[in-house]
């Protein structure tokens, strides 16, 4: 995905727009589970500094993003 796409979720997020940043995620198909933004970090951690927890809360629940992260260290490990 281009940095211009990643600087709008980024935008979108710090402005607490969680409808204007679904429609624009729909719209042109991104993953937000593939975005890594620096140092491994997702847009979880992103939002946790920047926004409100209302715009992340439809790209996926917490449960979710922990399996995940949980999963990914694990495959590091081995």
């Amino acid at each position: 995905m281009g940095k211009d796409r990643t600087k709008k979720i980024k935008q979108l997020i710090k402005e607490n727009r969680p409808s204007k940043l679904k429609s624009y995620v729909k719209k042109h198909r991104i993953d937000l589970n593939g975005i890594i933004l620096g140092k491994e970090r997702s847009l979880l951690h992103f939002c946790c500094k920047y926004g409100t927890g209302d715009t992340f809360s439809y790209g996926e629940s917490y449960d979710e993003w922990t399996n995940r992260i949980g999963r990914e260290l694990l495959s590091k490990e081995k």
